[in-house]
């Protein structure tokens, strides 16, 4: 029977935690914006949601918190969470998003969203991160605004029906009123 040196388990730790995914990282893979604003509400981590979260009067680590919402966290915090869990892969941190968000629905919050672009005029569309259906902001910029329920979104503008920034930057949509400046590649 061969026996192991500690010098073998910690750099299997290492490796794992160098390919672990992590919600930071697979924005600025995805082009996360350059700009403050945007990247601010592009943060996602479990840590930044729960500040938020509280700060709008819902503590979902709280025993009393809505059953499902708390769950939800749980299960996204334990998926996404600062590299806790070595096993997490993105398909497994979208499913965790994709349950807090319907745990966040379920407390009947909105958040008052403005939406900007460097150009005035483009058309903003929205979707909660896994429901599938888009959605249009009532006015183009930089003039949209719009009350959403709180969630993760992704938004994105479009100009002449051509798409004119990412569509797959995630926004975290949680305080009562929000500014998304959308950097626009073409």
């Amino acid at each position: 029977m061969k026996r192991f040196t500690g010098f073998v388990v910690p750099i299997l730790v290492l490796t794992a935690f160098a390919t672990l995914p992590n919600v930071v990282h697979a924005q600025e893979t995805l082009g996360r914006p350059s700009n403050r604003r945007s990247s601010e509400t592009g943060d996602i981590s479990p840590a930044t949601m729960l500040r938020e979260l509280k700060a709008r009067g819902i503590d979902p680590l709280d025993s009393n918190a809505n059953h499902n919402l708390r769950l939800a966290y749980i299960s996204y915090e334990f998926e996404a969470g600062q590299g806790k869990n070595l096993n997490s892969n993105q398909e497994d941190i979208s499913k965790a998003l994709e349950k807090l968000n319907t745990g966040l629905a379920e407390t009947a919050l909105s958040s008052h969203v403005k939406v900007r672009t460097p150009r005035p005029g483009a058309r903003v569309w929205y979707t909660l991160v896994g429901s599938g259906g888009k959605h249009p902001f009532n006015q183009l910029t930089n003039n949209s605004e719009d009350d959403l329920p709180i969630g993760i979104y992704f938004i994105w503008s479009e100009r002449e029906g051509k798409v004119t920034s990412s569509k797959q930057i995630p926004f975290r949509i949680i305080q009562a009123a929000i500014s998304v400046d959308l950097e626009e590649t073409r």
